[in-house]
């Protein structure tokens, strides 16, 4: 047993040989062993295919793979599964319904879209005299019953009025509701001779 304490100590780091002799002593039961190069556990390591030797790393030292924080970084997205987030832009709001031309008031009226009660809401594009779209308010349409009505001060052609829900923040603009029957911008008032 002396023997054994007298050995100097394997080199710290260095890999131990496969096919070397190993002599254990247990000081608790004063008893050499020999050990076995099946019995080290870096031989099953070792001995499976592909398999690659373990370095231990200090704490200050860096690991010879990664020799930049780049290195380390292209490492580390190689392994990390690829999250891709898809986001969908909110569909355009409904078209408001039913839309109805009254030639003689000069209105064009419609059901609001239940989403978009109000008229403040509503944008409409091809007023006689005003260039591009409008937001609906108290000077252009009115609210009777459950049914928005937007004045229409002279003639528009079939198909030459559109409204629809306003964009607002993320959502776009609505789909459109449009005119059906032609504005002829003539107000007859019956008794009226026209000439």
């Amino acid at each position: 047993m002396k023997f054994l304490r007298n050995l100097p100590a394997w080199q710290s780091g260095k890999k131990l040989s496969l096919d070397g002799l190993f002599l254990f002593y247990d000081p608790d039961t004063d008893t050499e062993y020999r050990v076995t190069t099946d019995q080290l556990p870096m031989a099953t390591a070792a001995a499976a295919p592909g398999a690659t030797d373990f370095v231990p790393i200090a704490a200050t030292s860096t690991h010879p793979d990664f020799t930049s924080q780049d290195a380390l970084n292209r490492w580390l997205l190689d392994r990390t599964p690829t999250v891709t987030q898809v986001v969908q832009a909110p569909a355009a709001p409904a078209a408001p319904t039913l839309g109805q031309v009254d030639d003689t008031a000069d209105t064009f009226s419609f059901l609001p879209n239940p989403a978009y009660l109000s008229f403040a809401q509503y944008k409409v594009n091809g007023l006689p005299g005003v260039s591009g779209a409008v937001l609906l308010d108290a000077t252009n349409s009115y609210v009777s019953g459950n049914r928005i009505y937007v004045k229409v001060p002279g003639a528009v052609s079939k198909g030459g009025l559109a409204v629809y829900v306003a964009g607002s923040g993320n959502v776009p603009d609505g789909k459109v509701l449009t005119n059906q029957d032609a504005f002829t911008g003539e107000v007859v008032t019956p008794g009226d001779t026209v000439t």
